[in-house]
């Protein structure tokens, strides 16, 4: 069994005097794929930000293994105007990475997420769906063990979300994946936990067949 890379115990996250997250409990082991669900306000978010450490508990336990996460947000701004390997290369350089390992990770990753010919182009003139790519890469530069993704499907036409989705996938190799979703777009059938929030608190946790 892979090693546990995130635990919590009866955790609770307060904020001016409310209760965000209540009761949580949750083990996330090394190389799972993890769906957060729920509706808007159910806390699904604050449970991200929780696991990546934004959040420090208020009480209960909290212990995070993993010594490199990375966090994706919804979108870029919209006024950089670098070219997209300009921009993926600066945010590398300013990390410490070495430029010719930097450029090769860029170009393997954008063939990856399928955006080769967006890499001259602005990052401003993308598309939403591709500055959420270059997001993702951009995280994915510094090869966090767990990569977190904020709602990474909200923002993209419904005929790419699957395309995104099994992009994620080809890169997880021991990479831990956690991600946000609404509960109208669910993947069951490709992740290995369906975590369910509501009310700040974890109703359900569904293991799928890929974990039997």
């Amino acid at each position: 069994m892979s090693k546990i890379v995130f635990e919590a115990v009866n955790a609770e996250k307060v904020v001016e005097g409310f209760p965000i997250l209540k009761n949580i409990n949750l083990q996330i082991r090394a190389g799972e794929v993890i769906a957060i669900v729920g509706a808007n306000g159910s806390g699904k978010n604050s449970l991200l930000n929780l696991i990546g450490a934004i959040y420090d508990q208020t009480s209960g336990v909290v212990n995070r293994y993993a010594k490199k996460i990375g966090y994706v947000p919804m979108n870029l701004p919209d006024s950089i105007e670098f070219k997209v390997e300009e921009y993926l290369s600066l945010v590398g350089r300013m990390s410490g990475r070495a430029i010719k390992t930097l450029v090769k990770d860029i170009h393997h990753y954008a063939d990856i997420f399928k955006i080769t010919p967006d890499l001259v182009s602005t990052l401003s003139s993308c598309s939403k769906c591709t500055k959420h790519k270059v997001c993702i890469i951009q995280v994915l530069l510094n090869n966090p063990k767990i990569l977190l993704l904020d709602e990474p499907f909200s923002f993209i036409e419904k005929e790419f979300q699957f395309e995104l989705f099994h992009q994620l996938l080809s890169i997880k190799g021991d990479k831990t994946i956690v991600f946000t979703v609404s509960e109208e777009l669910v993947f069951d059938k490709h992740v290995d936990k369906i975590i369910n929030v509501k009310n700040g608190e974890i109703v359900s946790i569904q293991e799928t067949q890929l974990n039997h």
